[in-house]
């Protein structure tokens, strides 16, 4: 399977700022990490609120992706994984 070189995320530049999608470089799994081609991406209750400063989050990382989970498909898997996951399996992510 050939990769893409970017992929999009929804991402938050700060409290109170609208979330934004933009395109990144696509990075390889490192040690321990697969990469996964997200389906399903929920923004839930206190996603929103942290984005809005109703949930203090200290310090505020900037930019921030804003889904926290998901499901997808495992399309490469680093060196060293110690799960027995594998290109095309199915995954939740959290």
């Amino acid at each position: 399977m050939s990769l893409p070189q970017t992929y999009k995320a929804l991402q938050a530049e700060g409290v109170d700022q609208p979330p934004k999608i933009v395109e990144l470089p696509l990075p390889s799994p490192g040690k321990d990490q697969i990469l996964v081609k997200v389906a399903f991406a929920p923004i839930n209750p206190a996603e929103i609120a942290t984005i809005s400063g109703h949930i203090p989050v200290d310090p505020v990382p900037s930019p921030r992706f804003v889904s926290w989970e998901g499901s997808g498909i495992v399309v490469a898997v680093g060196e060293d994984l110690k799960l027995a996951h594998k290109v095309g399996d199915r995954v939740h992510i959290n």
